[in-house]
């Protein structure tokens, strides 16, 4: 599975993110999905895609999740999503 990310253009410096989390929003259970082990950073303006280790890491047990993604300890983004 792969994660497009669009940094701001308007960020006065790059981001390094640590880690990609699915939170099952019922159970507030957070399941790791990767992490940036080669602690790449990204500029402002920055389009790209983040491969995660599990080529299908998405939950099977239908529900409300959210997936996050962390710099460090902070989320710095996230998206609620669905499964059926």
């Amino acid at each position: 599975m792969f994660i497009a990310v669009s940094v701001r253009k308007n960020l006065k410096s790059s981001v390094t993110f640590s880690r990609f989390t699915f939170l099952n929003q019922r159970t507030k259970e957070e399941t790791d999905i990767g992490s940036n082990e080669d602690n790449k950073t990204f500029q402002p303006g920055q389009i790209d895609l983040i491969a995660v280790e599990n080529p299908w890491p998405v939950p099977s047990q239908p529900g409300s999740y959210e997936l996050r993604i962390y710099s460090e300890d902070r989320v710095l983004a996230s998206a609620a999503f669905r499964v059926e």
